[in-house]
């Protein structure tokens, strides 16, 4: 992901990823960005390299989070991170708040 007003920090992967790819006059790297809004300047300085093509423009926006119930994060964490895991976080949660953590235990 490229941050916004980034032209330099562009120019020089550019120039990393033309050493690593030797450079053809026919050919231009195509660029796809990602980007939550106001990404009007990097595209501009995108489209004023010459060896550059732009893609596409994705523009994320605000999406409702889900609130997970405390079974469903469980069951989130062990598919997502696995048993091993979800059992660390489970300690080092219990070793950093032990009142939190057994008010919860208690009141489950």
């Amino acid at each position: 992901m490229i941050a916004k007003n980034s032209a330099s920090h562009l120019q020089s992967s550019l120039k990393a990823v033309s050493g690593v790819f030797p450079a053809r006059e026919d050919k231009k790297l195509r660029v796809i960005v990602l980007t939550h809004g106001d990404a009007e300047s990097l595209l501009e300085n995108l489209l004023k390299l010459d060896n550059v093509e732009v893609a596409g423009v994705f523009v994320e926006t605000e999406v409702n989070r889900r609130v997970y119930g405390r079974r469903e994060k469980l069951r989130r964490s062990i598919r997502y991170d696995g048993y091993a895991a979800t059992a660390m976080k489970g300690l080092r949660l219990f070793a950093r708040r032990p009142q939190i953590c057994q008010k919860r235990l208690r009141f489950g």
